[in-house]
């Protein structure tokens, strides 16, 4: 099976291709089924999505509580799917770099 883009799909679209019982191994089933890979560490803070070497990744704290962990994935994967435009070469999406980068400087 081909792994599917999440930009732009919402959570329908999301819920739609990851199909039913997705919540048993829930890294897993993303990693099979969209384009994005999930890594699962031993993290001081929840989870982060990045995008490397052009790449959508979520990094997820790794915890015996299985509802903290698919939550912090499921609200990771959701930042991907609502930004439909990354800017890889900040590694940010397009929607937070007006935010995170600095202003232009006038002359």
């Amino acid at each position: 099976m081909s792994r599917a883009s999440v930009a732009g799909l919402g959570a329908a679209g999301v819920r739609r291709l990851l199909g039913d019982g997705f919540t048993h191994d829930f890294p897993g089933r993303i990693t099979e089924r969209l384009d994005v890979d999930v890594w699962v560490l031993d993290l001081t803070g929840d989870a982060y999505s990045i995008v490397a070497d052009g790449r959508r990744v979520i990094v997820a704290k790794r915890t015996p509580n299985w509802f903290r962990q698919n939550f912090s994935i499921a609200h990771e994967l959701g930042h991907l799917a609502a930004d439909s435009l990354c800017d890889e070469s900040l590694g940010m999406p397009a929607t937070t770099r007006p935010l995170l980068t600095p202003l232009p400087q006038s002359s």
